[in-house]
């Protein structure tokens, strides 16, 4: 179970990548008619993630054996990109 806890502070990314690939398979076979749909669930997904952010446990935390690090600083940056 802990290699699936190293996994929680890219949890975020996870969730764009997974919604990014989900809508980008509904856009595909919806068609046109769906783009409205799949603009109101991108930022479903953003909203989701900055959440996400937001709520991690605090603390320098690293993962993927120290090449991906997640602190407070990285915690502003990223709920500043996904605004």
């Amino acid at each position: 179970m802990a290699p699936l806890l190293d996994l929680v502070p890219a949890l975020p990314e996870l969730i764009l990548a997974i919604s990014a690939m989900a809508l980008l398979m509904v856009g595909v076979f919806r068609g046109e008619g769906s783009s409205a749909m799949v603009t109101r669930a991108a930022v479903a997904a953003l909203v989701v993630a900055a959440l996400v952010t937001i709520w991690v446990p605090g603390g320098p935390r690293l993962t993927f054996g120290g090449s991906f690090v997640f602190d407070s600083f990285a915690r502003f940056m990223k709920v500043l990109c996904f605004l």
